[in-house]
């Protein structure tokens, strides 16, 4: 099987293939350009920073769309006895050897691949051309806070991802029809979620309009935290500080 997955690798991915050339157009473009569907899985929100608007995610992207120059369902083997040699999908490790979309996180502050052992990225190549990119990305993210109503307000955090170069008549990104965004077992720091919601968009700048994705966090800052750590132990203090007007100065009950 192995082998068999490597001679598929070679031929398709052979001097023929540019990794610069965009995909032609799938079967669900409405023109010539690339679809790509993306899904996020949050994986972790390490800190929700008031004082520099800003929050801390673990999450991994994945990206699919449609290039025909990778198809290989036409090296299928006839005959049931070579059926099991035949992959149902090959994995690349170097994903520079594959033509990938260039996204971009919009609201990005500070970001890094993870790459401990290995790099966390791989991409899968289906028969039919289908190409699926998963990566793991930590990222700092912009989340401007509107503190009126402190601590008991709901904020908006979002992750904006975006084309960089390829505008709308190029490459167009949607939201995966199916749980465009996974949230399993999600804890948060003094918040809890309550609600996301995804939306797409058309970026629009000097140099044209560029396919955007959006997911908002609904964010419900958990009020009994700030009870039991700032306000019950203010009150019992002011309390306390009372006391000292009942003593008699001369020592009397």
């Amino acid at each position: 099987m192995r082998q068999r997955e490597k001679e598929i690798l070679d031929e398709i991915l052979g001097k023929k293939y540019d990794t610069k050339i965009r995909p032609g157009p799938s079967s669900n473009s409405t023109s010539g350009e690339t679809q790509v569907d993306v899904n996020l899985l949050i994986r972790s929100v390490s800190k929700i920073d008031d004082f520099n608007m800003e929050y801390s995610v673990q999450l991994t992207m994945r990206e699919e769309w449609y290039d025909d120059r990778l198809r290989y369902d036409q090296y299928r083997r006839l005959g049931a006895s070579a059926a099991p040699e035949f992959p149902p999908y090959l994995t690349v490790s170097d994903t520079t050897r594959v033509w990938m979309p260039d996204i971009f996180f919009i609201n990005e502050k500070q970001g890094h691949l993870h790459a401990l052992i290995k790099p966390n990225a791989y991409v899968r190549i289906f028969p039919s051309g289908q190409v699926l990119y998963s990566v793991r990305i930590s990222l700092v993210l912009s989340c401007p806070m509107y503190l009126h109503f402190f601590p008991m307000d709901r904020q908006k955090c979002s992750i904006m991802m975006a084309s960089y170069g390829f505008p709308t008549e190029d490459l167009i990104f949607n939201w995966k029809s199916v749980e465009p965004v996974q949230v399993p077992n999600l804890t948060l720091p003094r918040f809890e979620l309550e609600d996301l919601r995804t939306t797409t968009y058309d970026r629009v700048t000097n140099t044209g309009g560029y396919s955007t994705l959006q997911v908002d966090f609904i964010l419900r800052r958990n009020f009994s935290y700030y009870m039991t750590q700032m306000y019950i132990p203010c009150i019992m203090l002011v309390i306390v500080s009372q006391v000292s007007f009942w003593i008699d100065e001369n020592g009397q009950s």
